[in-house]
């Protein structure tokens, strides 16, 4: 029996030692399939994740292109918009020439008239005195032609100047001249001021725009004073902390307090009938004054209601306004001379001379209404 109990003991031994292989091959072989399969799954994932930081990195890099491209569409288009403007500013400024060069010409065509008209009226004079009438008479015919061509002249430079008006004009944008009739509308509420039209101030030797127009007070033309002096090539500074207004060109220093209402020129104390103001935060000085110490041809034409300015150096005689060459032949906020030169309220920019039509004088004696400004 004993022998039996370990036969059998010995055979369970034996099968037990046989099992163990098969279920280590089983465990293995089914153990091997869930690594490769863990693996397997790490992988996809590193490739997911490896194709969405690429997608994000395609992604950044079109957005930089298409910001890149956006930069240098909105660059290209600011430099075309740039030229395009720079062209137009040449155009203007041909026709602009061109326009007052053909003014000019009336006007020497005119002053040379004048002389003539001059010399038979004192020959006529001396034929009268001499009674001579046969000469009187001849004379007489002599002047009478002479006169229709002046007229004929003064016909053609009212022309001229209309059409100087509209170029001044052209210099604007509809946006700007929207804002100067809103500022001219507020100026015309004040009392004792009028507005001049921006159109109306004809800069012969510089180029000047306005965001504030001229307007008449007292009987002076007032005027931007950073808009007339940067335009004629001065500097202008403002002191906000003490008021004072301060314009240098050349050899010319002028100075304005707008506390004190005292004016320097050079140092010394110098008159001026209307002092400077601030309006629409410009300061506003009398045109003449500034012209006159800045060296610079301001006339007045009654009859067209415009300013003429020019360097002293180039500038016509002036004779007489019906030329629209004298006196303060341009003052008019038309002219567009600007506010926006930074002529504000503190630059003190411009007004000075005071030159207006408004004075009274009228352009046919020659001596125009800035003359008393």
């Amino acid at each position: 029996m004993k022998k039996f109990n370990k036969f059998l003991a010995l055979l369970m031994a034996l099968m037990l030692m046989a099992t163990l292989p098969i279920t280590a091959l089983a465990n293995k072989g089914q153990g091997q399939p869930k690594k490769d399969r863990s693996e397997k799954n790490n992988t996809h994932v590193q490739t997911e994740v490896d194709n969405a930081d690429a997608e994000d990195a395609e992604d950044a890099e079109e957005t930089e292109d298409a910001e890149e491209t956006e930069d240098a569409e909105e660059t290209e288009d600011a430099e075309d918009a740039e030229s395009a403007e720079e062209e137009q500013r040449k155009e203007w400024e041909v026709l602009k020439d061109g326009v007052e060069a053909e003014k000019d010409a009336i006007e020497e065509q005119k002053d040379a008239l004048e002389k003539q008209k001059d010399d038979l009226e004192a020959q006529y004079e001396a034929a009268e005195a001499a009674c001579d009438e046969e000469l009187m008479k001849d004379l007489k015919e002599d002047i009478k032609e002479i006169k229709g061509e002046m007229k004929s002249l003064k016909s053609e430079m009212k022309s001229k100047v209309k059409l100087m008006r509209e170029i001044m004009k052209e210099q604007y944008t509809a946006e700007e001249l929207e804002q100067l009739a809103a500022v001219s509308e507020s100026l015309d509420s004040m009392e004792g001021v009028s507005v001049l039209p921006v159109e109306n101030v004809i800069v012969k030797a510089g180029k000047m725009k306005f965001d504030t127009p001229p307007v008449i007070k007292e009987g002076r033309t007032l005027i931007p004073v950073r808009a007339i002096s940067e335009g004629m090539g001065a500097n202008v500074d403002w002191d906000d902390e003490t008021k004072v207004v301060t314009i240098v060109k050349d050899d010319t220093t002028i100075v304005f307090d707008l506390d004190d209402e005292t004016v320097l020129v050079n140092g010394e104390p110098a008159d001026i009938d209307v002092s400077p103001t601030l309006m629409n935060n410009r300061t506003m000085v009398p045109l003449r004054f500034i012209g006159e110490n800045l060296g610079l041809e301001v006339n007045w034409d009654d009859e067209t209601q415009t300013i003429d300015i020019s360097d002293e150096t180039d500038a016509t005689d002036g004779t007489d306004g019906t030329d629209g060459t004298d006196g303060t032949d341009g003052t008019d906020g038309t002219d567009g001379t600007d506010g926006t030169d930074g002529t504000d309220g503190t630059d003190g920019t411009d007004g000075t001379d005071g030159t207006d039509g408004t004075d009274g004088t009228d352009g046919t004696d020659g001596t125009d209404a800035t003359e008393n400004a």
